[in-house]
């Protein structure tokens, strides 16, 4: 009996407006939108119904050379290449100082953009060794995950051997639908699975290139 399955991917460059959005799409759920999707990680900074956690860390802007921090005193930063993620708590607001005390398992990370969009960096583990009070350094240990089951329950990290692409998913194509709703969201149905989801760069469900 097959288990059912589905494949995040950072080279299908997927990103999501909402942090629900991801959140459904990476647990097979179908949860509604309110307030408490605010929070920066899901399940919570510990999670208990899944061995892994969502985390939407919001990147830092640089300014003449250096990172501004947030409102809360966070700084927040990829690598160039995105092998390392580095939290920073300047003010020392938060609760757990020193990296024994905080979440070491692993986080899939969709971190916000400067143009608000969640994107898909990878699955990241904190690096003890790298880290220490106020420091946090995430070391990606892969760029594609199965999520396995529905509702999603495990996870496998792959490499390139274990992907087969379906033809065509990176050549652009037109949305078979585009739908303008009165509040400005727009949606489009996709070209490929039919699909309707918030516009975006891929469809989330079958990852094809959206040409717009």
């Amino acid at each position: 009996m097959s288990v059912d399955y589905r494949i995040l991917d950072v080279n299908k460059n997927i990103s999501f407006r909402k942090k629900i959005e991801a959140i459904n799409w990476c647990t097979e759920k179908n949860y509604k939108s309110n307030a408490s999707w605010q929070q920066a990680c899901w399940p919570s900074n510990r999670p208990k119904s899944t061995n892994f956690r969502i985390w939407f860390p919001k990147l830092s802007e640089k300014k003449n050379g250096e990172y501004v921090p947030t409102t809360d005193g966070f700084v927040n930063y990829l690598s160039e290449d995105w092998e390392f993620f580095i939290f920073d708590d300047i003010n020392g607001k938060n609760k757990n100082q020193d990296p024994d005390d905080r979440y070491s398992g692993m986080s899939i990370v969709f971190a916000k953009d400067f143009g608000g969009d969640y994107i898909f960096r990878g699955a990241y583990e904190m690096d003890m060794e790298k880290s220490g009070p106020n420091h946090f350094v995430h070391k990606r240990i892969a760029t594609r995950i199965k999520l396995i089951g529905k509702p999603v329950q495990s996870y496998e990290l792959l490499n390139d051997a274990n992907i087969h692409e379906p033809s065509g998913i990176n050549t652009p194509i037109k949305p078979k639908g585009i739908v303008r709703k009165s509040d400005g969201t727009v949606r489009y149905i996709c070209g490929r699975c039919d699909q309707s989801f918030i516009k975006s760069q891929r469809c989330p469900e079958c990852g094809q290139l959206v040409k717009e």
